[in-house]
């Protein structure tokens, strides 16, 4: 079955991007203080990679890349999964295809 993997540090930071200014900016930081508070750091580390993972689907990060797969729905049937990582720098912007 076909998936969608997001590195969990772009997850992080598209949600950090499209969260300010925008309406429920204030309950996302809310909850995001209330993670900041749990003391075992491997159970925060958790607890902010679910809520940014949360906060990425109620904000419909996705969508733009589901758009884009449904226009070429062969990338879907003969591929296994797509992997979105964060670039570190502008030199490694782009996409790569993977063939066995």
């Amino acid at each position: 079955m076909y998936r969608i993997e997001y590195q969990p540090q772009l997850v992080e930071e598209a949600v950090l991007r499209a969260i300010a200014g925008h309406h429920e900016e204030l309950l996302f930081r809310k909850e995001r203080d209330r993670v900041y508070k749990l003391a075992d750091l491997d159970t925060r580390e958790e607890a902010f990679q679910s809520l940014h993972q949360q906060w990425f689907e109620r904000l419909r990060l996705a969508a733009p890349l589901e758009e884009a797969l449904a226009l070429w729905p062969i990338l879907k049937t003969e591929t296994q999964k797509c992997v979105l990582s964060q670039a570190t720098s502008a030199k490694e912007i782009g996409a790569e295809l993977f063939v066995a």
